[in-house]
């Protein structure tokens, strides 16, 4: 009788820039570990408190900081999303590991195929999510991808030349990733890179992995009637709540979350009812 194979689940990794999480981090990442996939969280400094269902790494070891200690950030937001954005390119070249953004929640394992995890709309006007993903080191898009950002000046190849003339005037040879609009590194350089290489069609349908349109925000904290269950979220991979919606929606909330509110039932479903930034009412 043959010996049953164990299947090794896939690795999931994502990035943390500051030294404390909040519940929305807690929760997302304690999914994962409840699913039998513990996460890797990279950090540029230690964590006032590492949770126990984490692995913690250094995030240096993959893209080490610069002699000055800066986190890139972008012009106008000044957003570490940008930082984020090279951190993940670096990743997945250097690892096998499926980047997750820390507001993804899992309603099961990731599995990445060949190397390959990619979700979103192949045509949802120019972009294509990044919030999950997983390319092999050798993916044509992914090396032509980190080669845009690693140029100088850094012009996006798809700008038309009139924006192409304007951006190099402003910046000229200071123009790197950084100083580029938020998001042209991240979801606008995926959908390019993957199309020009062809890869794209392997794109899964978005709601596998972000099972929960935008549109359903306001229904995270409101009394849960099973509202959300006409997405069939249950059945899909993932949920994305969208960070920064769904801090702003906590802080009107003065940061309390109702224990029956689809959100309240996920951190009673997870044991993070105790935790110090679990306010449940």
């Amino acid at each position: 009788m043959t010996p049953a194979v164990e299947t090794v689940p896939d690795r999931v990794a994502s990035l943390w820039i500051g030294k404390r999480l909040s519940i929305l981090e807690k929760l997302c990442l304690k999914s994962f570990a409840d699913v039998g996939q513990t996460p890797i969280l990279y950090t540029y400094e230690p964590l006032d408190e590492t949770p126990d269902y984490i692995e913690w790494r250094d995030a240096a070891m993959i893209m080490p900081l610069d002699s000055t200690g800066r986190i890139y950030r972008d012009p106008v937001n000044h957003s570490p999303a940008v930082h984020a954005d090279v951190f993940r390119l670096n990743l997945l070249h250097q690892t096998d590991e499926i980047w997750v953004d820390c507001d993804a929640y899992a309603v099961k394992p990731f599995r990445a195929k060949d190397g390959y995890l990619l979700c979103g709309r192949r045509n949802g006007r120019g972009r294509l999510r990044n919030g999950v993903i997983s390319l092999p080191k050798d993916s044509p898009a992914l090396l032509n991808w980190l080669a845009f950002v690693r140029e100088t000046p850094c012009v996006p190849p798809w700008w038309d030349p009139q924006l192409k003339t304007q951006y190099t005037k402003l910046y000229g040879s200071r123009a790197t990733f950084s100083t580029l609009p938020l998001g042209v590194i991240g979801p606008l350089a995926a959908h390019y890179f993957l199309t020009q290489s062809g890869e794209i069609d392997l794109t899964l349908p978005e709601p596998e992995y972000y099972a929960l349109p935008f549109s359903t925000r306001l229904q995270w904290f409101a009394e849960d009637k099973g509202q959300l269950d006409v997405h069939d979220w249950q059945s899909k991979t993932s949920i994305h709540f969208f960070s920064s919606v769904f801090r702003t929606n906590l802080a009107r909330r003065n940061y309390q979350i109702r224990r029956d509110s689809f959100v309240g039932r996920l951190i009673l479903k997870h044991g993070l009812e105790n935790d110090p930034d679990a306010i449940l009412i």
